[in-house]
């Protein structure tokens, strides 16, 4: 199923209810884990547990980073923002972290796509719960960002390029929603610049 090569991009609420050692070893592990080597993860809200990254931490370990980590940044950045606990210091860390990156790659990336857990821009219910990570989403757009991956909608969605008021824009950004799964699936509103939907029992995109 994975390409020889490729990454694996977990963008939160990897095992569910809750990031515990049991639902790692029994629902992550055997599946997606088989790829832990070639993974790149950031927490989701369902990744804290008591208000810590614990168990998460423990499991991904090297393969993610509270505050952010950038991979390839000579040819594609790839840069992530853990945005499961969005507000105060830890998103203050993280944009500052952000824009330092952004700044370190100047014009010698090909391709930036940056990704975290809250999408900005949503049709489903959760619409509104990204809207901590508009900043970033601007240092993207002002370094002419590619793409930006976020999960956390249990759905599958492709936007067209936006700006950060979410308005299409020639020179935006475009963004994927993959949700994790469609266990409590609903249905959702269909909003402007949303160019494909699909409502999968499992969401997962394979990108080239």
């Amino acid at each position: 199923m994975i390409p020889e090569g490729a990454t694996v991009i977990a963008l939160g609420d990897s095992v569910y209810p809750l990031a515990t050692p049991q639902y790692f070893a029994s629902c992550y592990a055997p599946t997606w884990g088989r790829h832990l080597e070639h993974t790149l993860a950031v927490p989701g809200n369902h990744d804290y547990v008591n208000g810590r990254l614990t168990e998460f931490a423990k499991y991904f370990g090297e393969h993610t980073d509270p505050k952010g980590f950038s991979r390839g940044a000579s040819a594609a950045g790839c840069s992530s923002a853990s945005t499961g606990n969005q507000r105060g210091p830890r998103l203050t860390q993280q944009l500052a972290w952000l824009k330092e990156t952004l700044g370190e790659q100047g014009s010698s990336a090909k391709c930036i796509a940056a990704f975290w857990h809250h999408a900005l821009f949503s049709s489903g219910l959760h619409s509104g719960d990204g809207d901590p990570m508009r900043p970033a989403w601007q240092m993207l757009y002002d370094h002419h960002a590619d793409v930006v991956l976020s999960g956390h909608e249990h759905l599958l969605r492709r936007f067209e390029q936006l700006n950060t008021r979410g308005w299409h824009d020639a020179e935006g950004i475009r963004e994927f929603v993959v949700g994790p799964e469609a266990l409590h699936y609903t249905d959702c509103i269909v909003r402007r610049c949303v160019r494909a939907r699909d409502e999968p029992s499992m969401a997962c995109l394979l990108w080239n």
